[in-house]
């Protein structure tokens, strides 16, 4: 085994290396898998060249869901809505548009601009279709920010679970 620390790369080389070596050793053949290799979750052991790294496990990018075929609901996940409003009136918003509180939008972390979304409040089973144009939420726990009118529309005041259907 030819590593050197200064080619363990992501990580304090020298633990990688003597992970590295003892498994090696153990292993008695002086190769070992890299699915041997303890690793943190979410991370994952990369071996390039005689190089040997920990990194993270690339997270898939948004779907582009401009390109599928199919029904008029292409995705349905649930999660934890909250709205805003008032005090936004009229700032753009991260599309370029201006924020009207009383239409019916959304702001979403990762759908694209334009996306249409199906949004049902579950404690009163109420829905109101909407048309991503921001980027929010920012509220930790939070994955959808609806407009003012959005929420009254579906009953929403505060925080709650909501079920979203991707439109076509």
């Amino acid at each position: 085994m030819d590593l050197r620390p200064e080619e363990v790369h992501g990580v304090r080389g020298w633990g990688v290396l003597l992970t590295v070596a003892v498994l090696a050793a153990a292993s008695g053949s002086g190769t070992i898998s890299p699915a041997a290799v303890p690793v943190r979750a979410g991370h994952q052991l990369v071996a390039d060249r005689g190089r040997v790294a920990v990194r993270p496990v690339p997270r898939p990018a948004a779907p582009d869901l401009a390109d599928r075929g199919g029904g008029p609901v292409v995705g349905r996940f649930f999660c934890v809505a909250s709205w805003y409003g008032p005090g936004f009136a009229g700032a753009r918003t991260a599309s370029g548009e201006p924020f009207n509180p009383d239409a019916d939008t959304a702001a979403s972390p990762w759908l694209p601009f334009g996306t249409r979304l199906l949004v049902t409040y579950l404690a009163t089973g109420r829905s109101v279709e909407v048309t991503v144009n921001d980027r929010g939420p920012y509220g930790a726990g939070r994955e959808l920010d609806l407009s003012q009118g959005a929420a009254q529309a579906i009953g929403l005041s505060g925080v709650g679970r909501v079920e979203v259907q991707i439109l076509r």
